[in-house]
């Protein structure tokens, strides 16, 4: 049976790597591509629509984990990461300027990837994350 903590953590792991990747690479295709600036949405946008996926599917996998494997901590990390990234979304260009967003994400994104990849270690080595009971 398909096992819905450890699917939402690979899923939220793969989006946090996107999220990294478009501040990462977004620049580098400015630059090669200034054509492609007129069909491109907004950096906020694109953010917003990765948070509103990343979170809901960051925040089950990780109750779910901590209540198979008791660790609580990793929730707590991975909520860091994802209060990060609301604050680099909400308040990273205003205070931080346009470099500073991405700095903030980019430490957002890696709290959440870290945890995400430690919530399916741990359940991994538990060998919980092989089937869900019935």
């Amino acid at each position: 049976m398909l096992n819905t903590q450890a699917l939402a953590d690979k899923s939220a792991i793969g989006l946090s790597i996107l999220c990294a990747l478009h501040c990462l690479l977004l620049p580098a295709a400015i630059i090669f591509y200034p054509s492609s600036m007129s069909f491109l949405p907004e950096d906020e946008a694109i953010h917003l629509s990765i948070l509103f996926v990343v979170i809901p599917i960051s925040v089950y996998a990780l109750i779910k984990g901590a209540q198979i494997h008791g660790k609580p901590s990793i929730f707590f990390i991975g909520f860091s990461g994802l209060l990060t990234l609301i604050l680099a979304l909400l308040l990273g260009h205003s205070l931080f300027g346009p470099q500073g967003e991405k700095i903030i994400t980019l430490v957002g994104s890696f709290i959440v990837i870290f945890a995400h990849f430690k919530n399916f270690s741990i359940c991994r080595e538990k060998e919980c994350c092989h089937s869900e009971p019935d």
